[in-house]
């Protein structure tokens, strides 16, 4: 299982970005469910939520090899949706601010569990 970095607060402040990923592709969570101005924001810097998503490859590449690959790659694919959630609402300017809310959306995408039984 991929170790994060984050620490317990900004992993907290995320929950609400959680809810939102849970949205269809392309919803736009509405208003009440951004935080309040520098509230949160001030719990995690915008170069440690970059230095988080660079860091995801190697988990990634871990998770597609392991044992249960399904299961580690939809963990590490939840995480990225919600590091990326927390880049969309974040106030500052930070590295894939524009992308962020597409990006969040891709990888709920693909957190989602695979229904088999559709395949047949």
């Amino acid at each position: 299982m991929p170790r994060y970095g984050f620490a317990l607060p900004a992993m907290i402040a995320a929950t609400a970005i959680i809810s939102a990923a849970a949205e269809p592709p392309g919803v736009v969570p509405p208003a009440a469910w951004r935080a309040p101005p520098a509230v949160w924001s001030t719990l995690v810097s915008p170069r440690t939520l970059e230095t988080e998503i660079r860091a995801q490859p190697a988990p990634l590449d871990a998770a597609i090899t392991s044992t249960n690959p399904q299961k580690n790659t939809r963990m590490t694919m939840t995480y990225l949706a919600v590091l990326f959630g927390v880049v969309d609402l974040y106030e500052q300017p930070t590295p894939w601010k524009n992308d962020a809310h597409a990006q969040r959306d891709h990888f709920t995408q693909a957190a989602r569990p695979v229904n088999r039984q559709r395949e047949r």
